[in-house]
């Protein structure tokens, strides 16, 4: 097995960078697409923009994205059926 140099640690340094933005970008992108498809959820992030909401840690918005999910589904009046195996 070849061992891994500075070179070969800097290029999955940046590759993971690379995904982490991503991920953050892609986290933001929904967390929009919620506000917008259910605005009375979380009614204090209506008017907050993209730079806005990225000033919040990713776990942050995945809370938010949590909060708004749950809202949603407990407005849904038919509930999935789950099976358990």
């Amino acid at each position: 097995m070849k061992r891994l140099t500075s070179k070969d640690y800097l290029k999955k340094h940046e590759d993971l960078l690379d995904r982490w933005s991503a991920l953050e970008a892609n986290v933001t992108k929904r967390l929009i697409e919620l506000i917008k498809i259910y605005p009375d959820a979380y009614a204090p992030l209506i008017n907050y923009t993209s730079k806005e909401l990225e000033s919040y840690s990713i776990l942050g918005r995945l809370k938010f994205m949590e909060i708004i999910e749950q809202w949603a589904e407990e407005q849904h009046p038919h509930k999935q059926l789950k099976i358990n195996f």
